[in-house]
């Protein structure tokens, strides 16, 4: 095996596939963001519970569960989002003063709201499929 063709060939592989063709990843990126709602719906028929498992038809119906599915993953995001926000503003904060020792007691708040914020989202992702 002649590895040094290998990779020679990979790399002109790539940049034949990605630096060349700019515009079908960006399509492919934009095709990728918009059917995840319809990917999201399929999930929400499997959390139903449908046995067996549920085809892939009724696009519209997917679409729409998927929207759903989505609201409802913004709704329990919103204590994480506040912890995230207090923790930016704490470590934003102290470092305004000139005073070091405030500083670093500032900061070892943020750690600590980092923490909390963690235990959350740990939570939340259990009882989010739930919801």
């Amino acid at each position: 095996m002649d590895y040094g063709t290998m990779i020679g060939n990979s790399f002109t592989y790539v940049k034949e596939g990605i630096i060349d063709k700019v515009n079908t990843w960006l399509l492919l990126i934009i095709a990728t963001l918009i059917l995840a709602i319809p990917l999201m719906g399929y999930i929400m028929s499997v959390y139903r519970g449908t046995k067996p498992a549920p085809e892939v038809d009724g696009w519209s119906t997917l679409f729409v569960d998927g929207i759903l599915l989505l609201i409802v993953g913004f709704i329990y995001a919103i204590p994480i989002l506040i912890l995230e926000f207090l923790v930016i503003g704490a470590t934003f904060v102290t470092q305004m003063g000139s005073n070091p020792t405030a500083a670093m007691t500032g900061l070892a708040g943020a750690g600590i709201l980092a923490v909390i914020l963690i235990i959350v989202a740990i939570i939340i992702a259990i009882v989010a499929p739930i919801g």
